[in-house]
């Protein structure tokens, strides 16, 4: 593996050697202090603290709340001075891969840290060792790492190509879409429908979101004109994945859930074309759709009746998949499944003890990185009711 940039290992540094012989503050107050911060910020007193305290041992959402606030600042809305955002950039960027390596933190977590590269606008170094860790974790068969470290390549080749003075070249075609079979006469042209994704994808990796909406907008429009029957279930996957994603981002849950909901009622076809790769767009957007549908619901929920709709989320999670795809195309949702289980076990023991203890049994035997801030999961793993359920399936499955 390449050795950390000089850059990489000053930001390390950085923090700890400005703050001086002042006394270190805990990730929470130094969060706390940020957050009721009302006036303009001053670098020293409000932001190196919280660097400082991010050194790994706090929880991961304490973590995760700090990187995320901490990145909101480098935003071009958020207006800071350059006093604030040249000393910030480097040395997040590093707190940033250090989060990204924790493997005691859940996988979604790692791979959105990761993400927050491109928000950041980090150095070129820094970008760099963010793309060799994601895909390093994706050669250990997680494939939302694969994904991200091909989105934060194109970021890196659009930023290569804007400093030359010259355009970054067209971006890489979303994934399977070059192996889509030819569109039938009636519809569009594929490389139309090919062309508008490369430009939604450019977008996206630019978190232009505005552009991404305008785009997949202009797209489904086109497919409601053309296919309303949903015939064309490969395009409608592309365009309700990357609009449900676009709106989550913005903050828009209740759109990106209902962009969600029309997937998993539409993307369901009488053929599953199980050998067919091009197909695979349409697993993996009702795979992420129901994962997303499951995981709202569920922390909403106060009652047992109120989270059984999580619950056939995630269970239809689990029934997706296909021969030709890897077998971890289910690992980024284990995490989700034993929360809405947990949820469940909690009101109905009886009914929902044993899936929880298989949940987790398969888990632990795909070695499937879970948040270990977890009490709740801890518990039932140091349990000697699990500990017999894991002895009589020592291969994982029912």
């Amino acid at each position: 593996m390449r050795t950390p940039s000089l850059a990489l290992a000053l930001a390390l540094l950085l923090p700890h050697v400005l703050i001086g012989t002042a006394q270190a503050q805990t990730l929470p107050s130094a969060l706390a202090q940020m957050q009721q911060q009302a006036g303009p910020l001053d670098y020293a007193r409000d932001v190196q603290p919280l660097l400082a305290a991010l050194n790994g041992r706090e929880s991961e959402q304490q973590q995760w709340e700090a990187l995320k606030l901490l990145s909101g600042l480098l935003d071009r809305d958020a207006r800071q001075p350059a006093d604030i955002t040249t000393p910030l950039r480097p040395a997040l960027g590093a707190q940033i891969l250090a989060f990204a390596r924790q493997e005691r933190f859940s996988v979604m977590k790692r791979d959105a840290a990761l993400m927050l590269l491109r928000e950041i606008q980090a150095d070129p170094a820094t970008l760099a060792d963010g793309i060799q860790l994601a895909e390093a974790e994706s050669a250990k068969g997680r494939p939302h790492f694969g994904n991200t470290a091909r989105l934060l390549r194109l970021h890196q080749e659009r930023l290569g190509g804007a400093a030359a003075g010259t355009s970054a070249g067209p971006a890489p075609a979303p994934a399977q879409a070059a192996q889509r079979p030819a569109a039938s006469p009636a519809a569009a042209p594929a490389q139309d429908f090919h062309s508008q994704m490369v430009a939604a994808q450019r977008a996206m990796s630019a978190l232009d979101y505005p552009r991404v909406m305008q785009l997949v907008q202009g797209l489904e429009a086109d497919l409601k004109r053309r296919d309303p029957g949903f015939s064309e279930k490969e395009e409608w996957a592309w365009v309700l994945d990357f609009k449900r994603f676009a709106l989550y981002e913005t903050g828009r849950i209740p759109e990106a859930l209902a962009s969600c909901r029309l997937a998993v009622k539409q993307l369901v076809g009488s053929a599953d074309w199980a050998y067919l790769e091009s197909y695979n767009i349409v697993r993996a957007t009702r795979r992420a759709c129901h994962n997303m549908l499951a995981h709202e619901g569920m922390e909403k929920a106060r009652s047992l009746a109120a989270l059984q709709e999580s619950i056939e989320h995630i269970d239809a999670v689990f029934d997706i998949g296909s021969p030709i795809e890897g077998e971890g195309v289910h690992d980024a949702f284990f995490e989700t499944r034993l929360r809405v289980y947990l949820k469940a076990a909690a009101w109905d023991p009886k009914r929902y003890r044993e899936p929880l203890l298989q949940a987790l049994n398969e888990a632990e035997h795909r070695e499937v990185e879970l948040p270990d801030d977890w009490p709740e999961l801890d518990a039932l793993r140091r349990s000697a009711e699990y500990q017999r359920y894991r002895k009589a399936h020592p291969a994982g499955q029912d």
